[in-house]
């Protein structure tokens, strides 16, 4: 529960549906700019998860300029939404080596720049550190209460 002091009501022309894309598009964003994106001439990046948090990302990583944007995900209608959202290419970790798969996506000399876990389990947060450059960055865009299985 929240309090109803700590709630805003949206606008009288503002609707529903499209009130409920605030939080995740505001996720997105901060994870976004959390990142050292605007340091990086064409950032490579990877997104883990594609549900509502990982889309977000997603566009606001488009948003902000990144030349080459995968997303890792496991669910076959969110992997054709992460390519209708933007994502460049889809990996599915149940399929195929993450840390390989981008390498060979980012070029197959360095590694991507940048990694966003919006999946929210142990194993992708691992993968995200895995997948990356060294000297790349990690964002921890979701958080678990506990262990589950992801791949």
């Amino acid at each position: 529960m929240v309090a109803a002091e700590a709630c805003l009501p949206l606008p009288d022309n503002v609707d529903l549906d499209i009130g409920a894309l605030v939080e995740p598009l505001a996720v997105g964003w901060h994870a976004v700019d959390a990142s050292p994106i605007a340091e990086l001439k064409e950032p490579k990046c990877v997104v883990f998860g594609g549900g509502p948090i990982g889309l977000a990302t997603i566009q606001c990583l488009r948003a902000r300029g990144a030349k080459l944007v995968i997303c890792v995900e496991v669910a076959k209608r969110r992997q054709e939404f992460a390519k209708d959202f933007g994502a460049d290419y889809v990996i599915d970790p149940t399929k195929e080596d993450v840390v390989s798969k981008a390498l060979e996506l980012a070029g197959g000399y360095i590694p991507p720049d940048l990694a966003f876990d919006c999946a929210g389990v142990p194993q992708s947060l691992e993968t995200a550190c895995k997948v990356v450059r060294s000297r790349g960055t990690v964002v921890n865009v979701a958080i678990w209460e506990k262990v589950r299985a992801f791949f």
